[in-house]
């Protein structure tokens, strides 16, 4: 005949087998460790130009971590852990991607330095040329100085302007090049755009750990909740292990 425990144990609900989970400090600390996630991705590639697939499998073992040390389970807490991972992995992405293009507005940027020179040479030209050159005199200052242009009219209205300034003002090379880095980062963002990073930096491994990543932020948590239900589903029905020893002493 069945003991009146086990009955009673069979008519509880597994999800009432548990008194609800702490859930507040659980996504606090699944929080803390998605932004530590992120950070620790961006700065491996900040500073050791290092950027592996295998760290989106750490970050989700790490937000799992964490809400299992915050006393958490449950599917609502499973579903957060998963999505924290994404948010976490996206925003180390981001962090990447952020990266990446300082480096090549930096580079550019020397670039534009480097053509200090050059603009120079061509402003003092064209301010030789006077106030209303012809068009003969034009044409040929574009021939003589590498202007890509097809008549006196474009040039006039594409690079004079900023030759006048030049000749006028006269900066140093800094000013000048700093006066030239809205435009660059303007040039770079509307070429290399967040797309075109993962286009070209996402691969099948990347995937593969990315969803690890996921997956072992839910199974961590769901995982522990399992083990906890069995745990008090046991309790509940009184350890089988003890029941032998009671005999013997009896």
């Amino acid at each position: 005949m069945e003991q009146p425990q086990e009955q009673a144990s069979r008519h509880v609900r597994t999800e009432d087998l548990l008194a609800p989970p702490p859930i507040g400090r659980a996504l606090a600390l699944a929080g803390l460790a998605a932004v530590a996630g992120a950070a620790i991705w961006g700065l491996l590639r900040i500073y050791g130009n290092l950027e592996h697939g295998v760290v989106a499998w750490g970050i989700g073992g790490l937000i799992g971590f964490a809400i299992i040390k915050a006393g958490g389970h449950g599917v609502v807490l499973s579903t957060a852990g998963a999505v924290l991972a994404v948010l976490s992995i996206a925003a180390g992405k981001q962090i990447s991607f952020q990266s990446m293009q300082n480096e090549i507005i930096e580079s550019s940027m020397e670039q534009v330095a480097l053509s200090y020179d050059e603009t120079r040479t061509d402003a003092e030209a064209w301010a030789k040329l006077g106030d209303s050159p012809s068009d003969e005199a034009v044409e040929e200052f574009a021939l003589d100085h590498n202007f890509d242009v097809d008549n006196a009219a474009q040039l006039r209205s594409e690079f004079g302007p900023d030759l006048d300034r030049f000749a006028a003002e006269q900066p140093s090379r800094e000013v000048w090049t700093e006066s030239k880095r809205t435009i660059v980062e303007e040039s770079i963002a509307e070429n290399f755009t967040f797309m075109d990073y993962l286009r070209e930096d996402f691969n099948l491994f990347d995937i593969l750990f990315i969803g690890l990543g996921i997956a072992t932020a839910f199974g961590m948590v769901h995982k522990h909740t399992l083990a906890l239900q069995v745990e008090a589903r046991q309790n509940m029905r009184g350890d089988p292990q003890d029941e032998p020893e009671d005999k013997e002493n009896e």
